[in-house]
């Protein structure tokens, strides 16, 4: 065993290669390599963050409600996702890293973002005090934890594309203003 930090460390996130780990001390998210057990990266104005799972890019909420990707080589913000009502702090990759979960335990919700455009593509509804969020290995699940206990997300393509088709199939096939064409958009799944 050896010790990398002598003092309180959270949100601890390894890159998928092993050699970097990032982890949250109350002031700064640091990055260290755990080669050398030498710290390479800091945000000194940043509270808690995750690295992404390729280790690339870091993750992580700032004063404006926004949340920051930074490229871990140099120190760049690559980007800055939409708006939370309230602090985010808690942040979740799935594992493939093309997906961001995020949230906070004063926003009632989550919010899903394509790493890859930087969209918002799907807001979940939850307690206002969550607490922690992670992806299953295969990317298909989402759990939520809060003071209401655990929730679990089914984020499968063909299960949520079903559950889509059954909340608009009769709007789609009595609305008059839908076309023909799209009123068979559901048919069939």
């Amino acid at each position: 065993m050896s010790t990398l930090s002598d003092f309180n460390a959270s949100s601890l996130s390894f890159s998928l290669d092993g050699k970097i780990l990032s982890y949250c001390d109350g002031s700064a998210i640091r990055l260290l390599s755990v080669e050398a057990g030498q710290e390479i990266f800091n945000t000194e104005t940043f509270k808690c963050g995750i690295l992404s799972p390729d280790g690339k890019t870091l993750v992580f909420d700032n004063d404006s409600l926004d949340i920051s990707l930074w490229d871990v080589e140099t120190g760049e913000e690559i980007r800055t996702l939409g708006k939370h009502s309230s602090d985010v702090g808690i942040v979740s990759f799935r594992p493939d890293g093309k997906l961001l979960a995020s949230g906070g335990n004063l926003d009632p919700v989550i919010k899903l973002w394509d790493m890859e455009t930087g969209e918002e593509i799907l807001t979940l509804k939850t307690p206002i005090d969550l607490a922690s969020i992670s992806f299953s290995p295969d990317g298909k699940l989402l759990a939520s934890s809060s003071s209401s206990g655990i929730q679990l997300w089914n984020l499968d393509l063909d299960y949520l594309v079903e559950r889509s088709c059954d909340r608009v199939r009769n709007y789609l096939k009595y609305n008059p203003k839908v076309t023909e064409e799209d009123r068979r958009l559901c048919d069939g799944i």
